[in-house]
């Protein structure tokens, strides 16, 4: 016979993230927006996160203004004349 009980006999050692019913630390500082624990991170953990956000944003930015660009190159050319010069068909 198979059991459907936890193999966790107290529920103290149960895990406390449970569809964001979890209580907040004692004295714990938290983010108003999100929840998270502010006092457990470290000035090098918050200044890492900080530069890991700062560069993944500039790559997002400069990506788009690629594509950007791109599309608009290829109508110009279209509507120039690259038409009839250059058959495009599909995804050539």
């Amino acid at each position: 016979m198979l059991s459907l009980k936890s193999p966790i006999k107290s529920k103290d050692a149960l895990p406390q993230v449970e569809a964001g019913l979890t209580e907040p630390i004692p004295g714990a500082t938290t983010d108003a927006q999100t929840g998270a624990v502010i006092d457990k991170k470290s000035k090098e953990e918050r200044w890492f996160v900080a530069r890991l956000d700062g560069v993944l944003l500039l790559y997002g930015c400069i990506s788009q203004v690629i594509k950007y660009l791109d599309q608009q190159n290829i109508s110009a050319a279209y509507v120039s004349g690259m038409k009839e010069g250059k058959p495009f068909t599909g995804l050539k």
